[in-house]
């Protein structure tokens, strides 16, 4: 039984859905004939076994025996019930969902329907009325509202259509104004997700064919609706991630930061933030390619962001991200900046190791970046659970090493490409051991003796880290190369 997608479903309900299922369960309106009575002692023996360590508990025969205890099995019985109150349970999450995302908008937007089935203008007047006078409040800064206005626009179309009112123009142009609004909005939406994911995994397709629809569409668009700020801003965020890898890149970035601030009391929280967030992702992303200057423009958005509570979720940073940020204020040298924020969230992130390893791990690049060397290869470890703090602190002190002229510099190198190698591929990916590889590889010809002093060969070796997609620390040994000279 433990396989059936109905004790996964139970097992997975909150603890609140307990009553409301109880009650649907019990409610000839909803159940009928349907041996409601037994579906409703399967659904409490299954609910009281979720806190049971009993490993026989659900066992068919077991559950057979508890629910019919004067009833030789019958070949059938049992799977026929679960069937019907899978479906049931089924029925309530459809009801549970409806009334989760019900508004007294969709509510008058039956209604319309409905009194247009039974040709009752004024009815129909009436919560015309209403419903545009909600809608008129609200500020037009989702597909969503358009949507809701265009079905508005759509329900009168029909009640004039059923009307037989030959002189009117049934209230088709206000009802394709209203799908152009929304259907604008939803494609620009969806176009700037597409690409701002794509930046990030090239296996993601660009779908060169619907966006080319959009831009042949866009001018005509554009001019009818450019006023509304939520339509331009994302206009202006599609033309900018569409202009990731063209000339004019940076003036791009600057005027959508600068229109974003312009209708930052505008926009709901909810649309500052997906904007806001392809702005960082687009600045994160030419910072890691080595454009200059997207480094600061990334580190201030982190900051705004964090502000804002943005990157947070139920309070807390994905470790990750955690430790991308310190390395980016370690990088831009804010290292006060660093020390407090590591101290802020020292017990404030989440992920696949202990907040205490992974804050170890960031106060030991903070002691590297602030040549306290000693310092930070005393909090190194080799107990990190998640393969990425295994790799990156090893790489770490091979910098310390490099950085103190160590003879451990080259069996640690050694022994670090030994460890890449050696890493199953289910837990390090082949392009992150690339890029480690790549890194010990331009380490050991920097270090050589013909590099210092010799600027044709510093330049060469300048040109092949830069020019390199697959390089971890690429800074750090374009750093190291610029002190050669």
């Amino acid at each position: 039984m433990r396989a059936s997608k109905l004790l996964k479903v139970i097992l997975r309900l909150p603890p609140d859905a307990y009553p409301a299922l109880q009650r649907f369960l019990q409610s000839p309106y909803f159940q009928g004939l349907r041996r409601a009575d037994e579906q409703l002692a399967l659904f409490e023996y299954l609910w009281a076994g979720r806190a049971t360590e009993d490993p026989q508990y659900f066992d068919k025969e077991v559950t057979y025996a508890r629910l019919f205890p004067e009833q030789p099995r019958f070949k059938g019985k049992l799977e026929k019930l679960m069937s019907r109150l899978f479906r049931s349970v089924e029925a309530f999450l459809v009801q549970r969902q409806l009334e989760k995302d019900r508004t007294e908008r969709q509510d008058l937007l039956a209604l319309l329907s409905a009194y247009t089935d039974l040709q009752l203008p004024g009815l129909v007047e009436l919560r015309r009325k209403k419903l545009a006078n909600q809608l008129d409040q609200m500020t037009p800064d989702n597909p969503h509202h358009f949507w809701e206005r265009q079905e508005l626009e759509r329900r009168i179309t029909e009640f004039q259509s059923f009307s037989g009112l030959r002189d009117s123009d049934l209230n088709l142009p206000a009802t394709h104004h209203q799908f152009d609004l929304y259907y604008l909005l939803a494609k620009l939406e969806l176009a700037c997700q597409l690409l701002a994911r794509h930046l990030f995994d090239f296996k993601v397709e660009p779908l060169d064919d619907s966006l080319e629809a959009l831009d042949l569409l866009e001018p005509l668009y554009l001019k009818k609706y450019a006023a509304i700020p939520v339509i331009q801003v994302y206009h202006q965020a599609y033309q900018l991630l569409r202009s990731f890898w063209s000339l004019d890149h940076r003036q791009r970035y600057i005027q959508f930061r600068d229109l974003l601030e312009e209708h930052n009391d505008t926009l709901s929280e909810e649309h500052l933030k997906t904007l806001q967030t392809i702005a960082r992702s687009f600045c994160l992303r030419q910072y890691q390619i080595g454009v200059a200057g997207y480094r600061s423009y990334t580190f201030e958005l982190y900051q705004k962001h964090l502000l804002r509570g943005w990157l947070y979720h139920k309070g807390r940073l994905l470790q990750s991200l955690f430790s991308n940020i310190v390395t980016l204020a370690l990088r831009e040298k804010a290292y006060d900046w660093t020390r407090q924020f590591l101290e802020d969230h020292r017990d404030r992130t989440t992920g696949s190791d202990t907040a205490e390893a992974v804050y170890n791990y960031n106060l030991s690049q903070y002691y590297f970046y602030t040549q306290q060397y000693d310092a930070a290869l005393n909090l190194l470890s080799d107990s990190y659970r998640d393969p990425y703090y295994k790799v990156s602190a090893k790489r770490l002190e091979i910098k310390i090493l490099y950085e103190t002229e160590s003879d451990l510099l080259d069996p640690r190198m050694d022994a670090f490409k030994i460890f890449i190698y050696r890493l199953p591929e289910g837990s390090f990916n082949r392009r992150s051991k690339e890029m480690n590889r790549n890194f010990i590889d331009l380490l050991r010809q920097i270090k050589l003796p013909k590099t210092l002093g010799h600027p044709d060969r510093i330049d060469k070796l300048a040109e092949k880290v830069r020019a390199s997609p697959q390089l971890s620390d690429k800074e750090w040994l374009l750093d190291k190369l610029e002190l050669m000279r």
